[in-house]
């Protein structure tokens, strides 16, 4: 239900022939999600969420902004499906679990949806205000590729040991 409720929204929210094109994306990731939790097939989760972050990419083609307000909402929305989908997987299993457990977690996922959306106003903010070109903004993002490429070298170093 959820799926499909992101899926009308994203495929609304496209003008013109790009809305067949947005359906065309987003059914199929309803029918994926709905049939791999039916048959207990947790791979089904991420190939509905790519379809459904692809029916979102297309909706960006016809925006006139370089930058959607909409995204962190779109970001917090694809997490709570993939959370809420895994967990009804787990769910079938024949483990109980410890009283309370259901609130601590729909308390966890809430805070994380929203600590989602504000961290992406943030980064929407940021890049919004440094929106200019120059020297000091080249050497940032040639130190953040630097780091970027450093944490990747000793995450496949420790993942290799």
């Amino acid at each position: 239900m959820i799926a499909a409720a992101i899926a009308a929204w994203l495929v609304l929210s496209v003008e013109g022939s790009l809305r067949s094109w947005s359906a065309l994306l987003a059914a199929p990731a309803v029918v994926l999600l709905a049939t791999g939790l039916a048959l207990r097939q947790p791979a089904a989760i991420p190939g509905s969420i790519a379809l459904l972050g692809a029916t979102y990419a297309l909706r960006l083609l016809t925006e006139t902004n370089t930058l959607d307000g909409g995204a962190p909402f779109v970001a917090a929305a694809l997490f709570a499906l993939a959370e809420v989908a895994y967990w009804s997987l787990e769910l079938r299993d024949g483990v109980a679990d410890e009283s309370g457990s259901h609130l601590r977690r729909v308390g966890l996922l809430s805070s994380l949806a929203v600590g989602i959306v504000v961290v992406g106003f943030a980064l929407l903010a940021l890049v919004e205000t440094v929106r200019t070109t120059g020297p000091a903004l080249d050497a940032v993002g040639a130190a953040a590729a630097i780091a970027a490429v450093a944490l990747l070298t000793v995450a496949s170093r420790r993942s290799g040991s």
